[in-house]
Formats: C-alpha cells, structure tokens, sequence
C-alpha cells in the first residue's frame, strides 16, 4: 500500500454509496488497489474511487483513454 497526500483538490466517488465528494489538496490518502487507471484509496472518512483523469492528483501519470481508436493490436499501440 503506497500512503501519499493529494497534489491538487480531486473529484472522487464514495464507496459503497457512489457518492461523488471533493478531496481537499493535501489530503493523506493510501493507494490500496489499481485497475485500469482507475484508483482505490482510502482516506479518512472511507474508501473512494479516482477516476483515470484525476491521476495526476495521485502524482500519477494520467492516461489517456483509447476508446474508439480501433484497428490491430501492435507492440507500438499496447
């Protein structure tokens, strides 16, 4: 688990309830699980979910979706 304090105020969605809060810059959050760039932390007041575009508020790099691109799979593309 990577512990890290949020670089910028972040969007995020409650977990369970799916309610979407702001996470003040600054905030002290635990990295606990990844998948698709998106984010699982846990802060103080619960667990939430960040989204890919919101990654750089993690100090990750953010990810640029590739939806509708298509065509082959190639090593240059993956």
């Amino acid at each position: 688990m990577e512990t890290i304090e949020l670089t910028r105020d972040c969007e995020a969605v409650q977990i369970p309830g799916g309610d979407t809060v702001t996470l003040a810059s600054g905030t002290p959050v635990d990295i606990t699980h990844t998948l698709g760039g998106t984010y699982t932390i846990r802060a103080g007041s619960g667990l939430f979910r960040i989204n890919p575009s919101d990654a750089d508020a993690l100090g990750k790099e953010v990810v640029q979706s590739s939806k509708g691109q298509g065509g082959d799979v190639t090593l240059e593309r993956v």
